[in-house]
């Protein structure tokens, strides 16, 4: 059975009010930060993305701001976590790295 808890979203338990998803494991502690500073300065929530995200943290993809971005499109990638290329900074999209498809501020924090 793919879901033996019957577990359900917040989403659906708590109607009638707004609900900021703030993905991660943790969340990043400055987004959630940021998330509550704004509520408590401005007196509303943030504006959010179409999946309910604050904009300000996840409106840009990793790979925009990335720093080995340069290597990415110069098409040096890291083979292995401990080869001279990881060493030297090159990008580490063919090690798993999915900043081209992913929208979060873990770069930039």
């Amino acid at each position: 059975k793919p879901n033996p808890t019957n577990t359900v979203s917040v989403s659906s338990v708590v109607t009638g009010k707004p609900i900021i998803k703030v993905p991660g494991c943790p969340p990043i502690p400055e987004v959630m930060t940021g998330v509550i500073m704004h509520y408590a300065l401005f007196g509303q929530i943030p504006p959010l993305d179409a999946q309910g995200r604050p904009k300000q943290f996840y409106g840009n993809r990793i790979h925009d701001t990335c720093y080995r971005r340069a290597f990415f499109d110069s098409g040096l990638f890291v083979e292995k976590f401990d080869d001279d290329a990881s060493k030297s900074g090159w990008c580490l999209y063919k090690v798993g790295c999915r900043g081209p498809q992913t929208y979060n501020s873990c770069g930039n924090l």
